[in-house]
């Protein structure tokens, strides 16, 4: 998120500047949409936390909830629309019902590209309609989450 503005006075150098801003996103009307929402973001080691057996592989736990989604039977066909960016592979995934949560999980093996950001969009859909917001997620290419061979 980035954020601009041009000060109604001339900054001059080495003088204070006091700065009041408000930053306000969407509007109230967003809590009221019928759309699942992402309850919890939760990310691993691919080969540790849910299998996967890809050297570099991340998993990712995505809880949806809210809207159309509370209304689905726990045993409804509700799938992801899952896509990487930035040269990543989705290696699978899969959605299914989460009693101790009362959310729809969604569950994704995938692998940046060597020496590039994990770039992921999701979102969760039945046959003829979408049933959550977008989830965008980003993991930067140096952090700690995977284990580094020894």
């Amino acid at each position: 998120m980035v954020a601009f503005w041009t000060p109604d006075k001339k900054t001059t150098v080495g003088e204070p500047l006091k700065i009041n801003y408000n930053l306000e996103f969407g509007d109230d009307t967003i809590s009221k949409q019928s759309i699942g929402h992402v309850m919890t973001t939760m990310v691993g080691d691919g080969n540790r936390i849910g299998g996967g057996n890809q050297p570099g592989a991340y998993r990712l736990i995505i809880d949806f909830v809210g809207g159309a989604l509370d209304k689905k039977s726990k045993k409804a066909m509700v799938e992801a629309n899952v896509s990487a960016g930035n040269e990543g592979t989705v290696i699978e995934q899969f959605v299914e019902y989460n009693e101790p949560t009362q959310a729809w999980r969604l569950s994704i093996l995938a692998k940046p590209a060597q020496d590039k950001a994990l770039e992921l969009r999701a979102f969760l859909r039945d046959a003829t309609d979408t049933l959550s917001e977008t989830w965008t997620y980003r993991l930067p290419s140096n952090n700690d989450i995977v284990s580094k061979p020894q």
